[in-house]
């Protein structure tokens, strides 16, 4: 067969490119080609890099099936040394070899999995199943994904409030307020953007840079849009809250906690952070009119930075249900006055305490300070809704629970129930 193509190729070119062609064959192969080659198989080679459970005896026995030969047996748990076949001078290497079993076994019943740089199968690791639910998490809120540069410019820098010291402190998030702009100037309103990626933060201890994993969210809105049709839904606080607790449910964060705080580049008096056990996730608030300026930004601006490092270590690995009650809920609305400095974590935790476990739920539905409330002093509401797995409460039961919560807060912390 290969003399015959010889010959057809050969005339093909004498008719095409009007040449001779001469008598005879000249021989150019090198003898080595034509020799078998040894290739090693170390055990359990198909599983390694294919992240199959194939074993070494169901490969071998394909391998076999292709016209590879045994020329040395391993021992048990030892190497096999398998002769390669002449005309098979794409098999080279072990590798090799399992790219023949992968085909046999078929390439559509491989699993997806990640690589690490060995080219070793390797599993997820609890970050990149992080990164992977919170992109999904915030794609099913509507938000886009985007990705900056890496590198922002200093005189960026600088217009979103950050000195030359501090120019190498934020990765990513100095670009978020220019690609409002950007979407802006294009004539897109409503902007919905989030983007996780590396920060860097001056180290104290050294020269190099502390280096951090970040999630940045941002959104805005206006009531109408270019052509004055009005855009639905339109972007406020409220909103942006709850698409960050919508966020936080679907991650299972355990038993977040919303408090005030003074974050930098955020408006005074309207930005929070957002804890679990101690531990701070979140800063998320409205973004400082002049930082929004200087990026020709005219609407409110809505920013939540979230540390993903903390984000993991505060997921609850377990879901936990029960069994629903059959008894019905009752629910009271209570208001404290009580002072500002005190965190709403701690007041909200001995509510727990001494409700016990009758209270089902708990709710922090209004913070309020200022005139006509004394200075220093703050107005927390709660919703608390009670229930019994054995009973319904009476009207009874809820005043008892009623007074033993404002008698403790009272006691323990100072607080004040206030009326109406």
């Amino acid at each position: 067969g290969v003399e015959r193509a010889i010959d057809r190729a050969a005339f093909l070119l004498a008719e095409m490119a009007g040449g001779t062609v001469l008598a005879g064959r000249v021989d150019v192969t090198d003898p080595s080609s034509l020799q078998s080659r040894r290739v090693t198989w170390r055990p359990g080679a198909a599983t390694r890099l294919l992240g199959e459970p194939i074993g070494d005896d169901v490969a071998g026995s394909w391998l076999s099936r292709l016209g590879f030969t045994v020329e040395a047996p391993g021992a048990v748990g030892g190497a096999t040394t398998w002769v390669v076949p002449s005309h098979r001078a794409d098999v080279q290497a072990e590798c090799d070899l399992v790219e023949e079993v992968a085909r046999f076994h078929g390439y559509d019943r491989l699993t997806d999995r990640d690589w690490n740089a060995s080219g070793l199968a390797a599993g997820r690791t609890p970050i990149d199943t992080l990164l992977t639910d919170i992109r999904a998490a915030w794609i099913g809120l509507g938000f886009t994904e985007m990705q900056n540069p890496v590198l922002s410019d200093q005189e960026s820098h600088r217009r979103a409030g950050h000195s030359d010291e501090e120019f190498v402190d934020q990765g990513i998030l100095v670009p978020e307020p220019q690609s409002v702009a950007r979407n802006q100037r294009f004539g897109r309103e409503e902007v919905r953007l989030f983007e996780v990626g590396a920060t860097f933060r001056k180290d104290s201890r050294g020269p190099l840079a502390e280096e951090s994993i970040q999630l940045i969210v941002i959104a805005t809105g206006g009531d109408f849009g270019p052509d004055l049709t009005r855009i639905d839904p339109v972007m406020d606080e409220l909103r942006f809250k709850g698409h960050v607790e919508a966020f936080l449910l679907r991650l299972r964060v355990d038993t977040p906690e919303w408090r005030c705080y003074d974050a930098t580049g955020l408006i005074k008096g309207t930005s929070a952070i957002v804890e679990s056990g101690n531990v701070r996730l979140c800063e998320i608030g409205t973004l400082d009119p002049g930082v929004g300026e200087s990026f020709h930004i005219q609407r409110p601006v809505f920013l939540a930075r979230i540390d993903v490092t903390n984000l993991l270590a505060s997921r609850t690995g377990t879901v936990h249900f029960r069994e629903a009650s059959r008894f019905p809920a009752s629910r009271r609305d209570l208001a404290f006055l009580i002072d500002e400095s005190r965190p709403e974590s701690s007041v909200r935790e001995l509510i727990r305490t001494l409700a016990g476990s009758l209270l089902d739920e708990i709710t922090l539905f209004d913070r309020f300070l200022g005139p006509p409330l004394p200075a220093g002093k703050v107005s927390l509401a709660y919703a608390l809704r009670f229930q019994a797995e054995d009973r319904t409460l009476s009207d009874e039961d809820l005043k008892t629970l009623v007074v033993r919560i404002k008698d403790g807060l009272a006691g323990q912390l100072g607080a004040i129930l206030r009326d109406g």
